[in-house]
């Protein structure tokens, strides 16, 4: 089994992690069984859906860690089509895996940051996925 930390928003959501197409790669390390803790972000940047649909910046997330879930489907092509974001990028949150929630609590992003022993800038290389050790895990766990 392994232990990944996602980086979210919309607040609330366990029932899924996200993965953009150019970090395909790490779908395949994913499995059913393993553990994602989800950390819900302060703010995320509005962007535009390929229709036109535009979604203003977002502020008012928790930052923190607000429950884990086990993998329950592995990824698969999530049918989103890509966004372009405020800042010109592009990002296609291509691939999703399902998540059953285990607990939902909340523990802020300082005390995350110790118990990773680093900042959540950029984790993954800016997949917005890492893996964790079973000892964070258990950390983090006993927290929520």
């Amino acid at each position: 089994m392994n232990y990944w930390l996602t980086l979210q928003w919309p607040p609330g959501d366990c029932t899924s992690v996200w993965l953009q197409s150019r970090f395909r790669r790490y779908a395949h390390e994913v499995n059913v069984g393993d553990i994602v803790v989800v950390y819900v972000a302060a703010t995320r940047p509005g962007y535009t859906e390929e229709d036109g649909t535009t979604h203003p910046e977002m502020t008012g997330g928790p930052a923190g860690v607000t429950c884990y879930g086990r993998v329950i489907e592995p990824f698969g092509q999530s049918g989103n089509e890509p966004f372009t974001y405020e800042d010109g990028t592009v990002r296609h949150w291509q691939w999703a895996a399902s998540l059953e929630p285990v607990a939902h609590g909340f523990i802020p992003y300082r005390e995350v940051c110790r118990i990773l022993n680093r900042s959540l800038y950029r984790i993954g290389g800016g997949s917005g996925l890492m893996r964790i050790t079973q000892e964070q895990f258990r950390e983090i766990q006993g927290l929520l």
